[in-house]
């Protein structure tokens, strides 16, 4: 499997998670796929910025590609904190 497939398929597993939080019934399914959600997200974005990132920045140049990191990291980082929120 190469880093595309591999993100691909992750990308599956957390709209999956994502679904599943946005249907569960209680709080402790919600902080269960909480912890599932941010886990995978963590993976997934170090593999975007061990394999991805870099390639990219040689394609289209280093600060569109960091500024688009930046911006995903602060979506990521602003979710993560929502979910925490919601599951207090």
């Amino acid at each position: 499997m190469d880093v595309i497939d591999l993100l691909i398929q992750q990308r599956r597993e957390v709209d999956a998670l994502f679904l599943a939080f946005r249907n569960a019934s209680d709080d402790t399914s919600r902080r269960e796929l909480c912890i599932q959600l941010a886990e995978a997200l963590m993976l997934h974005s170090t593999i975007e910025a061990r394999w991805v990132s870099p390639k990219a920045s040689r394609v289209v140049g280093d600060e569109k590609s960091s500024t688009r990191s930046r911006s995903t990291r602060r979506r990521r980082s602003s979710w993560v904190t929502s979910c925490r929120c919601a599951t207090t």
